[in-house]
Formats: C-alpha cells, structure tokens, sequence
C-alpha cells in the first residue's frame, strides 16, 4: 500500500553459481507505529502487498554489474 515498512541489507558477500539457489537471511529495522500502520491499513482495506527492492552487485571476468531488482508478492 505503498508503505515503507522495513528496512534491512544483506552486509555479506554470497556466492551463487548458475542453477543454484541459496537462501540468506538478514537483521532489519522496524517502526512499530508505522508497521502498525500498516498492518490496520491492510486489516481495514482487506489487501496488502509486499514489494521487495535491491541491487545486487555480480561478479563477471569483465567487472562488477549492479543489478537493481524489485520483487511484487
């Protein structure tokens, strides 16, 4: 509901070869008051959506590409 919520990053380097999944957890920060805003947004309006964003730096002989994302659920 386009909320910030959360704010987190992921400070280790991971390496993911091709055709491998991995799973990499990390801290994040909440606001209770704004999460709590939130939650009685989509409590109230019967939908929420989640919206996930970052860049991902990968690694290739010729240099770093960065690879911004966004992911809806």
């Amino acid at each position: 509901n386009n909320q910030f919520l959360v704010d987190g990053a992921i400070p280790n380097r991971y390496d993911i070869y091709s055709h491998q999944t991995r799973t990499i957890t990390t801290r994040a920060s909440v606001s209770y008051l704004t999460l709590g805003r939130g939650v009685w947004e989509a409590l109230t309006s019967k939908k929420a959506q989640l919206r996930i964003t970052g860049v991902a730096h990968i690694d290739t002989p010729i240099g770093t590409y960065d690879y911004p994302f966004e992911r809806v659920l």
